[in-house]
């Protein structure tokens, strides 16, 4: 511009060439802000894998600290165990050394003395052993290895964060279902729908988490009662459609959901949502194998879903109408 001035008999050309080089100044500068943003993305990147790396380096001092602890705690029991069967075996040696030169009663005296104190060994022991065995029910049978599998360790990791994870079937409920769902995709159903559940439960003040597989008025269904907060009204509207979860924070991914919603279309089932309101848990997720392919709300927040719905697959109720479960299953 200073050069346009300077030489106004050149001005057509100056012009020309302004017009040519900002266009060029402007990508050269999109392209180094493009880079800078790309660069200041990697670095942020690098550092979240910094400390997730960090976290699990922690965590696995942690676990192995305590494995470390534990097997002291083994190593010692199993020490004392050298010494207490080497005693063992040598008060019983004595005592049938003994058994030819006493008499009936001091016989009888020293074996209930010796029986006495292998009882209280073997007592001793017993209670050094249950110290690290974990306290987990009985889990009813279903007779479906792979179920059975699921539902096993889905309630040793519930355990393992202190959250008691119950389980009851009809037996009748596998009889009616078979002929129409795969054991492998109920696997698949039951892993997602318990890990979400355990992981909405971890912070909760009461840890509760119920599997059901029962007939509801005639129609197999499986349900996922938790303690944990309710969905948000966000996740209600995004359920089937992208990956959306009310606990990212503490490792929710939405992906399960998606899954969950995958194995509704498959099979036709029914999804009823309900929002609870009593001391033991707060909702309840129910798959109804009935052949309609619904997708229910039952929940005392009925104003506030249905001023922000945006589906037209989705069916409302409120809780405070009378009998809401069963008129979602009337509809």
């Amino acid at each position: 511009m200073t050069f346009e001035q300077v030489s106004p008999y050149h001005q057509y050309t100056t012009r020309r060439f302004r017009a040519a080089i900002i266009p060029i100044c402007l990508i050269i500068i999109l392209y180094w802000w493009r880079a800078q943003i790309s660069k200041n993305y990697r670095e942020k990147l690098r550092l979240l894998e910094i400390q997730a790396l960090r976290t699990s380096k922690s965590e696995d001092k942690a676990y192995i600290a305590k494995l470390e602890e534990e097997n002291k705690r083994l190593g010692a029991i199993i020490h004392k165990d050298n010494r207490i069967v080497n005693a063992m075996a040598d008060s019983v040696c004595t005592y049938l050394m003994t058994t030819e030169k006493s008499d009936i009663n001091t016989l009888r005296l020293k074996g209930l003395s010796l029986s006495d104190e292998i009882n209280s060994i073997k007592t001793y022991r017993q209670e050094l052993l249950n110290q690290c065995v974990p306290n987990i029910t009985s889990i009813p049978q279903t007779g479906y290895s792979g179920i059975d599998a699921i539902i096993s360790f889905m309630t040793k990791e519930a355990s393992a964060d202190n959250i008691n994870l119950k389980f009851n079937f009809d037996g009748t409920f596998f009889n009616s279902i078979y002929s129409t769902a795969n054991e492998l995709d109920l696997v698949h159903l039951f892993s997602d729908l318990l890990e979400n559940a355990i992981i909405a439960t971890k912070c909760a003040h009461a840890s509760s988490i119920e599997l059901s597989l029962q007939m509801l008025k005639g129609t197999p269904t499986i349900s996922v009662s938790d303690s944990g907060i309710p969905f948000e009204i966000d996740t209600y509207m995004k359920f089937g459609i992208s990956e959306a979860s009310t606990h990212t924070n503490e490792g929710g991914t939405g992906i399960g959901l998606l899954d969950a919603w995958t194995f509704k279309n498959k099979y036709h089932v029914s999804l009823i949502i309900e929002e609870l309101d009593n001391n033991i848990y707060s909702k309840r997720l129910s798959f109804l194998f009935d052949g309609k392919n619904r997708y229910l709300i039952i929940s005392s927040r009925y104003q506030q879903i249905r001023s922000y719905q945006t589906r037209s697959d989705l069916l409302v109720i409120s809780s405070s109408e009378n009998n809401a479960t069963y008129l979602a299953l009337s509809r």
